[in-house]
């Protein structure tokens, strides 16, 4: 920002040492009326009426910048917003994945547990019938 700054003050500089050593009448013909005018004024009304031009087109594109910085940063909450939405949503279904096979490995340790029991109870059966 300074070096622009400084640039523009250096090239305002020259615009008016140039004018200065210009200073001669000119006729400037305008469509409906003719003028004569110091050569100094028109250069250094031209020169400002560039500046103003190019900051007038300048200020349009940071403007237009400006608002797609702001659309960009709602995007960026939303999508902000759904990732959390969806990481609540992964680790709520993680937690029922985990409890379903909890749930499965106790049923199957239970189911194992019954099935041993039933064999134990294969083996004991023949022992007391014999007694």
């Amino acid at each position: 920002m300074q070096v622009g700054f400084i640039l523009s003050l250096v090239f305002a500089i020259l615009i008016a040492i140039f004018a200065l050593q210009n200073s001669s009448q000119v006729m400037i013909d305008f469509i409906f009326k003719k003028i004569q005018i110091s050569q100094a004024i028109v250069i250094l009304v031209s020169a400002s009426l560039g500046a103003v031009i190019a900051t007038a087109l300048n200020l349009v594109r940071q403007f237009k910048l400006n608002l797609k910085i702001k659309d960009l940063k709602r995007k960026i909450t939303s999508l902000e917003e759904a990732k959390t939405k969806i990481e609540k949503k992964l680790t709520k279904y993680l937690e029922q994945q985990e409890e379903l096979t909890n749930g499965d490995n106790m049923a199957n340790n239970s189911g194992k547990n019954d099935d041993t029991r039933d064999e134990n109870k294969k083996v004991k059966s023949p022992n007391i019938h014999s007694n």
